[in-house]
């Protein structure tokens, strides 16, 4: 089921006058930005206090021209359908470490660890183990 297409002219509507947080999946992201006029100079959303960006990795250079273009407060988040948020990049993070996805969220713990559920050292390459409130046990019907 393809999901429907963000109609440009309603979002930036009940984006613009408005000053709460608000989401955004990465596509969408796109398709506002590339309807945006060429040229136009600072963020559309200035009075924005908080954009949420995520739900796929979101690439530096879209993140960049989140920032430029639509709000200077465009945080990132990372998470999974089994877990929820996980991590947030607020704008400093982004600017201290290029590319990170963030801080782990309140309440949740993250741990790089190996093939063998070991708990890995910094700067090893691992499997990402995430724990918190509210995270599933499993799928109906499969151990694993």
């Amino acid at each position: 089921m393809t999901a429907p297409r963000l109609v440009f002219d309603h979002v930036t509507k009940s984006f613009r006058d408005r000053t709460h947080p608000r989401v955004l999946r990465d596509a969408q992201a796109e398709e506002i930005l590339a309807k945006l006029p060429s040229g136009s100079e600072g963020p559309l959303l200035p009075r924005l206090k908080t954009l949420f960006v995520g739900s796929s990795p979101v690439s530096e250079d879209l993140r960049r021209r989140l920032r430029r273009r639509l709000s200077a407060n465009t945080f990132i988040a990372y998470g999974s359908n089994e877990f929820g948020e996980a991590t947030i990049a607020s704008p400093a993070v982004q600017d201290a470490h290029p590319g990170a996805v963030g801080k782990p969220c309140p309440g949740v713990a993250v741990e790089i660890v190996g093939d063998d559920g070991r708990r890995l050292n910094v700067g090893e390459i691992g499997h990402v183990r995430l724990r918190g409130e509210g995270m599933f046990a499993g799928y109906h019907g499969q151990p694993e």
